[in-house]
């Protein structure tokens, strides 16, 4: 435990601060091409995704609102058809 302690800690381990140097730079050029390659492409493949969803979503919502029109209209048909077919009855029985 006092090898770990000790102010040479780099030595313990066999590093120094060319090897410390050349590390940090592997590491931080991995995580530049990991954000090139991944990152942005799985980005945009989210945002595409999002902007198609938002597109389902505002078609479902005008063919919700015709369907309502169009239901509208079906109802007002089928009363001028049972007003139609009482007039028609009371001209039959008289």
């Amino acid at each position: 435990m006092s090898v770990l302690l000790s102010a040479n800690i780099l030595e313990v381990f066999g590093l120094d601060w060319v090897s410390m140097l050349i590390y940090l730079g592997n590491l931080v050029l991995l995580i530049v091409v990991l954000v090139l390659v991944l990152y942005r492409p799985v980005r945009n493949m989210l945002r595409d995704k999002r902007k198609n969803l938002d597109d389902v979503y505002r078609e479902n919502e005008r063919l919700k609102e015709e369907s309502a029109s169009l239901r509208a209209q079906y109802d007002k048909m089928v009363d001028e058809m049972k007003l139609e077919n009482a007039k028609e009855i009371g001209r039959a029985h008289v």
